[in-house]
């Protein structure tokens, strides 16, 4: 009975913080990325690590090396009652979060992709600008 106790006092921990909320919520879909966690709530990597860091010390969340990446998933709670119980808060979240305010999808961004000019510049040694044509286009020196 001790250890779901610990369980639930550690889900609590886990859950009394907005962002680590947020984070559990992101989480609950399967194991994502820092640099996702970032970009889907906004919010700065030391941010986002220091409450990973708080939850894994915790056994609350798990995680996976692969290169230089780390992901981070949700840790299986080991009692039935502990299992339960974060069941329920992650519906309960899922339900109150609206994934429409609350988080940005990284992918639905839109990203400004600078336009490419025709015409490149380019400078020599004694200060003189060249504006070279690409693509066949007449040349223009600029004196």
């Amino acid at each position: 009975m001790n250890d779901s106790l610990d369980e639930i006092e550690r889900a609590f921990l886990a859950f009394s913080d907005k962002t680590r909320i947020r984070l559990i919520h992101l989480m609950s879909r399967g194991e994502v990325s820092v640099n996702y966690l970032c970009e889907s709530l906004e919010i700065s990597q030391p941010k986002v690590s220091r409450h990973l860091a708080y939850m894994r010390s915790m056994g609350i969340v798990n995680t996976r090396r692969d290169g230089k990446w780390i992901f981070y998933s949700l840790a299986e709670p080991t009692s039935r009652v502990g299992l339960q119980f974060f069941r329920d808060a992650l519906s309960w979240i899922g339900s109150v979060i609206d994934d429409r305010d609350e988080i940005v999808p990284p992918v639905e961004r839109e990203t400004e992709i600078p336009q490419r000019s025709s015409i490149s510049e380019e400078t020599d040694i004694y200060g003189k600008t060249d504006i070279i044509p690409e693509r066949g286009e007449m040349e223009i020196y600029l004196l």
